[in-house]
């Protein structure tokens, strides 16, 4: 099935329906409200939560072969055991060949809205925050700003960053039937807490909110909630099933106590434990708090960090006893980050990883297209337009838009390394940069056809300030232009992510030309991007089950998990449980005296969950971390040290001695047993045969050769470039090349060259950099570039003193930048060697002739340091090889016999700007030119191999393939030689 983004994309104007209810419930009301408990029925735990619950729904409620639940709201706690829990009940009447009638099976948190009468719409998620930040601005602006003083700037972002934080304060306190006026009567009680001024100004503030939504005849959700159960409208003629239902909020309580005698909850725990819930099946806090926990030390283990968690799943997993297929395990992950080393970690066991938390839609292409636009139009440079450019879906619509072939993006790579364009601007204008001059130069024309598609794509958002709702339409434009032509399949993960999260940013723009029209505000277009791309903020969207993968799924849904097979990674403090201490407005302290959720709570609720996941299987593994990714140390789990005061002794010493003591027993393996070698090897040139003869190179690349023959062959052989767009000033070679240009025109100018003026010649030198920065750059440059440029300008006037003697001293200037090619005769066969010599020099009295060769890298080093290393020997051949190459030019009676060959340095250190010549006597040159002769052998023979494992300077460019600045050790023998 294929379906285009179009269909996704339509914004629309009709009313919405504000309940957000699977089904508004419309039956009879007729039930009186009832102060009565609800039902327990106590099930052992030692078994499939889910599977126990499914048995005793079908043994208590089938009737003549005929199980007719459609009277029934089966409640669980997450949406995964909802799905679960159906797919067993069709198991179970298929077993038993019923005929099935399907309850209504939900979750807990949508649970209330099947109980209570909707007097008025709820109000969206984007609604509520507009409310909020309406009676922000409707309260004490002076109190106001001393909770929240970033809103003095008066941007929209600031604002709703407050009113996030309002909303979520208050969805956590109307939970337990808390509203912030009655927190402030609290605290006004208890001298511990000097906060009662900060929560009058919270109360006045959720007045106003109230009286905002009263205004348009919304309603917020929790609130309605809260009045049903203060007003006990909740009424039912279904009957409830609350299934594992264990920690409800005073809400939600509230209102199962109004319509008891429908509810029947299912509590699974050990028959010893039944004094530990409530009449609800809630936790009894204190009960499971102090208790000894039964877990074996042989299902607790400790590694070093996040690689190793996932290389103790797989250990785990490979030496089970059992035939265990992949949809029987399950593996836990409390920690988010930690889910792709747990998939690289199943992946090399053959295990296909399904990760239940789904992929964001904020990370889908959709969304990550717009994100770039808007940090493209925010910064308006060049790295924000390269990212948004190379946007897999931007640069299919360009190419597509300009009818090109996609070379454009390498051309603008070659271009941002060599010209380094600062601002990008959309100005209406196609020249590329805008605001440049950069006449004649060859890559302009292709990259101003896409640059003038992309102003045709986003000038309708590029600047202004508008109304909220009058942003929806050119951003929704945006999207449909980009996507129009793309077909995808609604069974592939990612086709499906941007199919849905396309659907879910147009919602948010609908809503936000929905939005009530007394709270439009005026807006950038980025602000309003900004808030539809917050919509889908938590939205995740999962790749369809499958019977072989196995289920990574975070810590709260293991509780109810039918897997035979567990293993819950990181666990440690801060993860499981959770623990937080320092609120913003409701620190720990305060949540034990409001009796609302708190550390204790998190705890019992934990331990809880750990007994029910231990009791129901044997093949469970808890994997403790010893540190994070960024090497912060972790502790583990108090969980783990609910056991007798030995064991946690025990188990607190191998968890925290060091590698190599005798105490670490629980711990998987030393470091020495993991792997120590990568899984990936340097390919060698020797499996290839696409080396054609070597018969030339430059006498540049003796040096490189020299250093490593491997890289040698990457860059000359195989041709590899590296493609970047990142530089932010001009590195070696361009600032080198600017130099060598200015210093060229100076060479062959037959007005200056011979001048003895170091006046007339420092002028010249100016006034050809500013030629040649006018026409390389333009105007738009980044500012590093003005100061390197003024460095060289700097560097040239002391050149230009220096250039004045040399011709003093009767030296003259015969050649510049001349490629001159020889044939070097080794072992009786040719081999050409080139190069393009910077400067010939030759006295005017003497005849003697000089070969010279610019250098402007920072460490001004001389030619004698360059090429020879006293315990390496010669390292750099370049000056001794170009003595032969010099042999190659025109010159009346000249001698070859005593070539001169030097730098003409121009450093960073001003100090070392000099005219620098080589000093090496015959015999230490005729051993430069048997070394070269060497290394042509070698490149005859095509010698490529073995990488030098001491990575010369400045190799960065084949890091990755050379496996250069990793851990492990490299394969280069063996299956690769």
């Amino acid at each position: 099935m294929t379906k285009r983004v179009t269909e996704m994309c339509q914004v629309k104007r009709t009313t919405r329906d504000f309940s957000g209810n699977e089904k508004v419930v419309t039956q009879s009301l007729s039930n009186q409200v009832s102060n009565q408990t609800p039902t327990r029925v106590d099930l052992n735990w030692d078994t499939s939560v889910l599977k126990s619950a499914a048995q005793w729904l079908v043994e208590q409620h089938t009737k003549d072969q005929q199980l007719n639940l459609g009277d029934f709201i089966v409640a669980l706690p997450t949406a995964r055991s909802r799905r679960r829990l159906l797919q067993m009940l069709i198991a179970e009447t298929d077993t038993r060949s019923l005929l099935f009638t399907p309850p209504n099976v939900t979750t807990v948190g949508r649970l209330p809205e099947y109980l209570y009468p909707q007097e008025k719409p709820l109000a969206s998620e984007l609604t509520r925050r507009m409310a909020w930040i309406e009676a922000i601005k409707r309260s004490d602006q002076e109190q106001v700003l001393t909770i929240f003083p970033r809103i003095r700037s008066g941007e929209i972002r600031d604002f709703m960053a407050a009113a996030t934080i309002l909303q979520r304060l208050h969805s956590r306190l109307a939970a337990d039937i808390l509203s912030f006026r009655s927190v402030e009567r609290e605290i006004d009680k208890l001298s511990e807490f000097p906060e009662t001024d900060r929560w009058i100004t919270l109360a006045s503030i959720q007045s106003n909110y109230y009286k905002v939504l009263e205004e348009v005849d919304l309603w917020d959700q929790q609130a309605a909630r809260s009045v049903a159960v203060r007003k006990r409208q909740c009424r039912t003629d279904k009957q409830i099933v609350l299934v594992g239902v264990a920690d409800l909020n005073r809400s939600l309580r509230g209102m199962m106590e109004q319509v008891a005698v429908n509810v029947t909850t299912l509590v699974f725990c050990d028959p010893k434990h039944s004094d530990r819930f409530d009449g609800f099946g809630g936790i009894v806090t204190k009960a499971w708090t102090g208790k000894p926990l039964e877990i074996p030390n042989e299902k607790f283990v400790v590694v070093e960090n996040p690689a190793d968690q996932g290389f103790a799943v797989a250990n785990y997993l490979s030496n089970l006893e059992g035939d265990f297929q992949a949809d029987q395990i399950t593996v836990g992950a409390p920690d988010d980050a930690i889910v792709p080393q747990i998939e690289r970690s199943l992946n090399s066991i053959g295990l296909e990883p399904r990760n239940l938390s789904g992929i964001k839609f904020e990370k889908s292409a959709a969304i990550r297209l717009l994100v770039t636009i808007r940090e493209f139009l925010k910064r308006g440079d060049y790295a924000s337009y390269a990212e948004m450019v190379r946007h897999p879906d931007m640069y299919r619509w360009l190419n597509e838009a300009t009818e090109k072939d996609g070379s454009w993006l390498a051309k603008l790579d070659q271009f941002q390394q060599s010209r380094l364009p600062g601002r990008v601007e959309l100005n209406g204008s196609n020249q590329f940069p805008p605001g440049s001059d950069l006449k004649g130069n060859p890559l302009r024309p292709h990259l101003e056809e896409v640059f003038a598609a992309v102003q045709s794509l986003l000038l309708p958002v590029a600047t202004g300030i508008k109304l909220l709702q009058d942003w929806a339409d050119p951003w929704v434009k945006i999207m449909l232009t980009v996507y129009e032509t793309r077909e995808l399949n609604e069974r592939n993960l990612h086709d499906r992510l941007l199919l849905k999260s396309c659907e879910v940013i147009n919602e948010a723009f609908t809503d936000q030309q929905e939005m009530p029209s007394q709270w439009q505000v005026e807006v950038s277009s980025d602000e309003a991007l900004d808030l539809a791309i917050q919509a889908t903020s938590l939205r995740a969207i999962s790749d369809e089950p499958s019977h072989g993968a196995v289920e990574i799924a975070n810590w709260l849904d293991l509780r109810l998990d039918d897997a035979e097979v567990m293993v819950v990674t990181s666990f440690n403090d801060q993860y499981v449980p959770a623990v937080e201490n320092a609120g913003l407005f409701l620190p720990n302290s305060l949540c034990r005296t409001l009796k609302i959720e708190d550390n204790d709570r998190r705890y019992a609720r934990d331990a809880y969950f750990l007994g029910m996941i231990n009791a129901a299987r044997e093949k469970l593994l808890l994997i403790a971390g010893r540190k994070q990714a960024n090497g912060d140390p972790m502790v583990p789990s108090r969980l783990l040290m609910a056991t007798d005061p030995g064991n946690v002794a025990l188990r607190a010493k191998a968890f925290f001695s060091h590698p190599g003591s005798e105490d670490r027993r629980f711990w998987l393996a030393d470091p020495k047993h993991l792997p120590q070698n990568q899984q990936f090897g340097i390919p060698n040139p020797a499996e290839f045969d696409d080396v054609s003869d070597i018969t030339r190179t430059s006498v540049t690349k003796f040096k490189q050769y020299m250093q490593c023959p491997y890289r040698y062959y990457l860059e000359r052989i195989a041709k590899l470039q590296v493609a970047e767009d990142n530089a932010r000033e001009m590195d070696g070679g361009t600032f080198g090349t600017l130099a060598h240009d200015v210093l060229y025109d100076f060479a062959i100018d037959d007005s200056i060259k011979d001048s003895a003026d170091a006046v007339a010649i420092g002028e010249y030198l100016n006034e050809r950099l500013n030629a040649r920065v006018d026409s390389h750059f333009g105007e738009s440059r980044l500012p590093a570039v003005s100061v390197q440029i003024e460095q060289l300008r700097l560097r040239l006037q002391l050149f230009a003193g220096l250039q004045a003697q040399q011709r003093q001293d009767g030296w003259k200037i015969v050649y510049a930048e001349e490629e001159v090619f020889h044939e070097l005769d080794v072992d009786g066969e040719p081999f050409t060697i080139n190069g393009i010599i910077d400067r010939v020099d030759r006295h005017e009295e003497t005849g003697q002739i000089f070969v010279w060769d610019y250098k402007t890298s920072d460490a001004g080093d001389e030619p004698n340091k360059t090429h020879w290393n006293h315990s390496k020997g010669w390292v750099d051949l370049q000056l001794p090889l170009y003595r032969h190459l010099v042999t190659e030019l025109k010159f009346q009676d000249a001698s070859f016999e005593n070539v001169g060959m030097g730098y003409i340095l121009l450093p960073r250190d001003l100090k070392k700007i000099a005219f620098a010549p080589a000093y090496w006597k015959p015999h230490e040159l005729a051993q430069a030119d048997l070394k070269a002769h060497e290394i042509v052998r070698n490149l005859r023979n095509k010698v490529f191999w073995p990488p030098n494992p001491q990575p010369p300077r400045f190799s960065g460019d084949y890091a990755g393939i050379c496996r250069q600045d990793v851990f492990e050790k490299p394969i280069t023998e063996g299956a690769r030689r």
